[in-house]
């Protein structure tokens, strides 16, 4: 099956990415990583054709669904996307993606 992200990026701090995110797995051999918010779709900006600033469900991405059930990734296991923004609980997190917008540490 071929690959279809571009990029890895390790967040270890409780807190959200937004972008366009392919795959989220569990950084630590012994520790699960909690999803405490989340929305799925097809990311494509966080900026209008115009240049102003868009929320992440604005309407130039397509959004699939959202909710802030926790989403478990247990120890050693990825859960794929595709997600448009996530938050986790500061466990590290590997995030497998084609363009990161936004991160926000809490």
């Amino acid at each position: 099956m071929a690959r279809n992200w571009n990029n890895i990026h390790v967040q270890t701090a409780a807190g959200s990415i937004t972008g366009s995110i392919q795959k989220i797995c569990a950084g630590h051999a012994s520790n699960t990583v909690t999803i405490t918010s989340w929305k799925t779709g097809n990311f494509k900006s966080l900026i209008y054709n115009d240049g102003t600033t868009a929320d992440v469900t604005g309407s130039q991405n397509e959004l699939g669904a959202q909710g802030t059930d926790d989403i478990t990734v247990a120890a050693n296991s990825c859960i794929e996307g595709p997600f448009m923004a996530i938050h986790g609980n500061g466990n590290t997190v590997l995030v497998y993606h084609n363009g990161i917008a936004n991160t926000v540490d809490d």
